[in-house]
């Protein structure tokens, strides 16, 4: 079982407020949801790649070249807890700090851990963070299933993350297949996702 310390509330809203910085949580994709989109250079992959074991060898590249140890999970959205009277109160769901070289288990337990004594866990969620600092941000989209890298453009991604994080033209011509909620048009979201990350 994963060790409860490595979740904390967000007492006083100070990492809310440092992602909020960086992008704006009402737009959702194929919109651009970073505000300062000259800032960063932009890479896509699947959003269920970023929440598979797995990719936490990407998240400990990505350390290494920004020279930090841990990485942050958070999502912006609340939930519901009924209290003891039955009413149900709004709650923010703790962040995860996760330093990163933990093991590809234990990062699959960080997701998917309860908290506060719900049946609640990061994959519940529909938009996931991962914060390193201001110059490298993950966004995660369940909806769409796709998922962003904001690398700010005076950072240089080494060779063999050039192998897996995909500029967003590269990304789209290897997408056969986008399962996007009914009603949406795939060519538009498409076009549109192209337009806004290019």
């Amino acid at each position: 079982m994963i060790n409860k310390d490595k979740f904390f509330q967000d007492a006083d809203d100070a990492l809310r407020n440092r992602v909020a910085n960086i992008v704006s949580f009402s737009k959702e994709l194929p919109e651009q949801v970073f505000k300062e989109t000259m800032q960063y250079n932009f890479y896509f992959y699947d959003f269920y790649y970023v929440i598979d074991k797995g990719f936490i060898s990407i998240l400990c590249e990505l350390g290494k070249l920004l020279d930090q140890q841990t990485v942050k999970i958070f999502t912006p959205e609340y939930y519901y807890k009924k209290n003891q009277f039955k009413i149900n109160r709004k709650r923010k769901m703790p962040y995860a700090k996760m330093d990163i070289n933990c093991s590809k288990t234990e990062y699959n337990q960080i997701l998917e851990t309860f908290v506060d004594g719900e049946n609640i866990n990061f994959l519940m969620f529909d938009d996931l963070y991962w914060y390193f600092n201001s110059e490298c941000i993950i966004y995660g989209d369940k909806v769409s299933e796709v998922s962003v890298l904001a690398l700010d453009k005076s950072l240089e991604l080494s060779t063999s993350l050039q192998d897996k994080l995909m500029p967003v033209r590269t990304f789209i011509e290897r997408q056969t297949k986008m399962n996007l909620g009914p009603g949406i048009d795939v060519d538009e979201f498409k076009k549109k996702l192209v337009k806004n990350y290019s």
